[in-house]
């Protein structure tokens, strides 16, 4: 029996679908509007054995892989950046010879197209919890800093202090200030006060999530890592089996440096920056709160004391928050908690 490959081109309105067999001959290609159930019945009135469906990743990929698979369909997510170069060989690029491609890229199992891990629904959900809050903190940051800009037309610097004490500061320097400049300034206050209290919300409702995860209390015993970083960390990873080895976990947060090597030559660049970049940025935090703040000694504090004495503060904090990575991913693993380790040099002082 002949078995048939299926590539979905996906846009907002419209799917481009392009079925091929095995020897990479079109059986039929077809457009439908972009909803689960008509890309369904479109697959099935052909009768065809299709063996695999393949689209692209993007923003409807999660719900439609999730969908597909409802139907009993089994469905690969690909990497858009990966395809892109296969797609590019066509002369003419249209949604049909999109589908196409990845029709193809999926029956001659492209070396180039990798797949896409399809997170669970339970991770999806909290990712737009964690998305929410992080929308809300950029927004709250950027009023702040447009409060604290117009205020210097007037001669008024702001200092460093808490949210809560921002608002109720400016309202009292600029109480002798025109009506005009008041009313410029209240609707900014307001926006802040509300944005401020949000956060604080949802802060509490991610608190609560973290104290009732097993796997995120276990994750927050290392020092430095809070419970935002915790939840992100096993947000982003969702499935630790995922990695043969723990040290992989850098590489795939694009927290390893790149290589250039050409014959004689082997250079060492800068981090990658692939993966979550939101995730980095906790972990370089986290390594510069262990720098800086936490007074207990570890094997891991010593580590990066060291690096950042030759290197610097900001190559340490990286090389830190990559190996507390790799460290959270053998504490979910082994169902364990964080070890000191204190060296021997440290415990002798």
């Amino acid at each position: 029996m002949k078995q048939y490959y299926a590539g979905l081109d996906v846009s907002m309105e419209e799917t481009a679908i392009c079925t091929v067999d095995e020897k990479g001959v079109i059986a039929y290609e077809e457009m439908v509007p972009t909803k689960p159930k008509l890309i369904d019945m479109c697959l099935k009135a052909k009768g065809l054995p299709i063996e695999k469906i393949s689209l692209e990743s993007g923003s409807l990929s999660h719900w439609l892989v999730k969908e597909l698979m409802s139907f009993g369909w089994r469905v690969v997510c690909i990497d858009a950046r990966s395809i892109s170069a296969v797609l590019a060989l066509n002369t003419n690029k249209t949604d049909r010879n999109d589908a196409r491609g990845i029709a193809e890229a999926l029956r001659s199992q492209c070396k180039y197209s990798r797949e896409v891990y399809h997170k669970s629904q339970g991770s999806m959900e909290l990712c737009t919890l964690l998305g929410a809050r992080r929308t809300l903190v950029e927004e709250s940051k950027a009023t702040n800093n447009t409060i604290r800009g117009l205020l210097k037309a007037y001669g008024i610097c702001l200092g460093v202090g808490g949210n809560e004490k921002i608002s109720q500061f400016v309202r009292d320097k600029i109480i002798n200030q025109q009506e005009v400049t008041k009313l410029g300034f209240e609707p900014l206050l307001v926006i802040f006060e509300t944005l401020n209290k949000e956060i604080e919300k949802t802060e509490e409702t991610l608190l609560k999530i973290a104290k009732e995860d097993a796997v995120v209390k276990r994750l927050m015993t290392i020092p430095g890592v809070g419970f935002i970083t915790a939840l992100t960390y096993k947000v982003t990873i969702d499935d630790p089996s995922r990695f043969k080895q723990s040290n992989t976990v850098g590489a795939y947060l694009g927290m390893a440096p790149k290589q250039r090597s050409s014959g004689a030559m082997k250079r060492q660049g800068r981090i990658s920056k692939c993966g979550s970049k939101e995730l980095r940025t906790l972990l370089a935090g986290a390594g510069l709160s262990l720098l800086m703040r936490c007074k207990k000694e570890s094997a891991l504090k010593t580590w990066g004391l060291k690096i950042q004495e030759h290197h610097g503060n900001k190559k340490a904090c990286m090389a830190i928050g990559r190996k507390m990575a790799i460290i959270m991913h053998r504490i979910w693993s082994n169902n364990t908690v964080f070890d000191p380790g204190i060296s021997k040099e440290t415990s002798n002082k």
